[in-house]
């Protein structure tokens, strides 16, 4: 569980630092777009470095399989799933016996950081698969079918593409129940401490309530922290909605982190932070 004690670091993984390791899948450092080579090792290499700075948690990129280059870019950083059950070989060295349990890579890195006393949050995708997933040949094109995803409605912020993504509809009962099973596996198989849900504000209402009474209640210990990229003060109410109505333990103040950004970067006056109310009619700043 993370707890408000906790200090958390975010590990875009391969970005972050290349371990030894026999893997052999291709990496090109140079290319800005391309692999680079961080993989599990690297982050295992690096409990020392964590445990000197004082951070408690770490909080890594989703380790699906991922799409290969589409767009000018590769799905290096985890978000573009093709596969939502494996890991992608980028991130660790394969091993035979794992091929039944494609999700112990991941179990072997949360254990190794548990023995010293770190957590793991593992950043999960739920709203969309990756860019033209199902051209290719490894894609199961039984797991979701055509009426599985929404047709593009650009006037929705739930029903429309995010960056032209494939976009799943969660109001299909197969893709919640395919889901909230999918999530179950990687907590339980894994024993990681949090989840960092990616889009969060893109996805069907409806499946959080189906996640709150399953997944919430078989595993009431593992945090779910949400991303509802909301950057107005006049946003909390809404923000606030998420653990309120939908059982998310914490989401990002991304008000706060704006309202921040224009008081210590662009000028803005104190007051947007914080004031002293002397009067009723004043504005509150965004901690009021």
């Amino acid at each position: 569980m993370i707890t408000n004690n906790d200090i958390i670091y975010f590990v875009l993984t391969d970005r972050f630092r290349k371990g030894k390791s026999t893997n052999s899948a291709p990496t090109n450092p140079s290319d800005p777009n391309g692999w680079h080579g961080g993989n599990f090792q690297g982050l295992i290499d690096a409990i020392p470095y964590f445990k000197n700075l004082g951070v408690s948690a770490i909080w890594i990129t989703p380790v699906y399989l991922s799409v290969g280059a589409t767009n000018a870019s590769e799905g290096y950083h985890g978000y573009w799933a093709m596969d939502f059950e494996k890991i992608d070989p980028h991130l660790c060295a394969q091993n035979a016996d794992y091929a039944d349990k494609p999700k112990q890579y991941l179990a072997d890195l949360v254990a190794e950081f548990h023995k010293n006393d770190l957590k793991v949050i593992l950043d999960v995708v739920v709203n969309h698969t990756g860019y033209h997933t199902q051209a290719y040949h490894d894609y199961d094109e039984k797991r979701f079918s055509a009426w599985d995803f929404n047709e593009h409605d650009p006037s929705s912020e739930i029903k429309g593409s995010l960056c032209g993504l494939p976009d799943l509809n969660h109001d299909s009962p197969y893709v919640r129940d395919y889901f909230v099973h999918n999530l179950l596996s990687w907590i339980e198989e894994t024993g990681i401490d949090g989840l960092r849900m990616d889009t969060a504000k893109h996805v069907e209402k409806a499946f959080w309530y189906y996640f709150k009474s399953t997944v919430k209640t078989r595993c009431p210990k593992t945090t779910l922290i949400g991303e509802i990229l909301k950057s107005s003060q006049h946003d909390i109410e809404e923000l606030a909605n998420y653990q309120k109505k939908h059982d998310f333990d914490s989401v990002f103040d991304f008000p706060l982190r704006t309202t921040a950004i224009n008081c210590f970067a662009h000028g803005a006056p104190l007051t947007q932070l914080a004031r002293p109310r002397l009067h009723e009619y004043e504005p509150k700043g965004v901690l009021d």
